[in-house]
């Protein structure tokens, strides 16, 4: 994992992490980050599902209906996002499912009561 930003990074999209994030703790939280032709900025999705303080389920229903709902304003993920509230900074063997979504990665980690961004980037 890295602290450099990737170029899609914004205050906006941090803000909106960091507070999912600790809306959900001291569970985690998953997400999209996504791009779409009808909205210049980037969003982020948070998904309802299952969550403990060390894995997140989300709901296969909503995926789905993001995905299509995506599909329908011609978008695309950009990044996938979760949390680690328990302040583990690698990317787990149980995160690599995600790379199925997207290729670059950010993860909110909680370390000494604050939250930083931490990003990822899976090799081609």
């Amino acid at each position: 994992m890295s602290n450099e930003p990737p170029e899609f990074w914004s205050v906006t999209l941090e803000e909106a992490c960091v507070m999912s994030a600790e809306a959900a703790f001291p569970n985690e939280v998953s997400g999209l980050i996504y791009a779409d032709e009808q909205d210049p900025h980037l969003n982020l999705q948070v998904f309802p599902g299952t969550s403990t303080g060390i894995s997140v389920d989300a709901s296969p229903q909503a995926v789905i209906a993001f995905a299509y709902w995506l599909r329908s304003r011609s978008g695309q993920p950009v990044a996938t996002f979760h949390s680690h509230p328990g302040g583990q900074v690698y990317f787990s063997k149980r995160d690599e499912i995600l790379e199925l979504w997207a290729k670059r990665h950010v993860v909110a980690v909680r370390q000494h009561d604050a939250w930083k961004c931490m990003f990822f980037r899976s090799l081609p």
